[in-house]
């Protein structure tokens, strides 16, 4: 089984990416609630994703604690 994202538009289902299936391929359709964002705003979004990393770019980063981790045989 494959997942692919898609858009209704006029009537028909508009694959986002570059999936290809065979003609007569059966399908589960399921519907989601929301509608897509516009590109306006996911540029919003990448800004607001952007401008909190360049904020953070000069904050010293916590340290991290080592995990130390074991092999097993099975």
């Amino acid at each position: 089984m494959q997942a692919y994202e898609a858009y209704y538009n006029n009537g028909k289902f508009v694959p986002l990416g570059l999936g290809k299936l065979p003609e007569g391929t059966r399908a589960i359709v399921t519907v989601l609630n929301e509608m897509p964002k516009s590109i306006e705003e996911r540029l919003k979004d990448f800004d607001a994703i952007t401008k909190a990393i360049e904020a953070a770019a000069d904050e010293e980063m916590p340290p991290i604690e080592r995990i130390k981790f074991r092999e097993i045989e099975l």
